[in-house]
């Protein structure tokens, strides 16, 4: 996974380099505004509304983890899970680096 890290880092640099994206706080970006002339509405950080629904989204998926057969699937289904669990990780670590 460091390379994906690398990766994603390298990409996040490039476009606050370009304007597109810009830095909130660590490990938080938005859009950028939009440009003169532009009539997209600008980026906002998400609702409480949104995050609530992506708390319980994250809460079903590690039921689904914990009540996971391991020992009974097939191997597509444990890459899957693999994965998803991996993922969580993931965004743990980014919450407990992220200043919020």
């Amino acid at each position: 996974m460091p390379s994906d890290s690398a990766a994603l880092r390298s990409v996040l640099h490039q476009m606050k380099e370009q304007g597109e994206i810009e830095l909130l706080r660590p490990g938080v970006y938005r859009l950028a505004a939009a440009v003169e002339g532009d009539e997209a509405p600008p980026a906002t950080p998400f609702s409480l509304e949104e995050l609530a629904a992506e708390k319980r989204r994250l809460e079903r998926t590690i039921q689904e983890i914990k009540a996971f057969d391991w020992l009974r699937c097939s191997d597509a289904e444990l890459q899957r899970a693999r994965e998803k669990a991996a993922l969580l990780r993931q965004m743990a670590d980014l919450l407990r680096r992220a200043d919020l």
